[in-house]
């Protein structure tokens, strides 16, 4: 067992397991954006696609992860917020991945804040 698992392909470490609420809330702060962005990334809600490589560099930087490992655990598929199963009535699945203007629309971020973060020299 030892030697099947050994050539699996290794974990993808999750930039955002170890950050504190204090910490989520000071790189969104750096970023401009509310925490909800940050959340949407966290639960792999965001097309990554549709993001400004600029902001995915300053948000790895902010992680402190190199930018292509902040893909590769943003690609995995999307995770549920722990807090959304606490006594649901029913099991909650993960919600549809949307752009990254339309999460920014959905956060409440001012439009001339979202063209800011949506160019291409932000």
């Amino acid at each position: 067992w030892l030697r099947h698992a050994a050539s699996g392909p290794a974990p993808v470490p999750d930039p955002f397991s170890a950050l504190s609420v204090e910490d989520l809330r000071d790189i969104a702060r750096r970023l401009g954006v509310p925490r909800q962005v940050l959340m949407a990334f966290r639960n792999r809600r965001v097309i990554l696609s549709t993001v400004p490589k600029p902001f995915l560099a300053r948000l790895a930087d902010r992680l402190s992860t190199a930018p292509e490992q902040l893909l590769r655990a943003l690609s995995l598929p999307a995770s549920l917020d722990p807090a959304q199963s606490y006594r649901s009535d029913r099991k909650p699945v993960a919600s549809d991945a949307v752009s990254f203007e339309q999460t920014l629309i959905d956060a409440d971020v001012p439009e001339d804040k979202r063209a800011e973060l949506m160019s291409e020299a932000a």
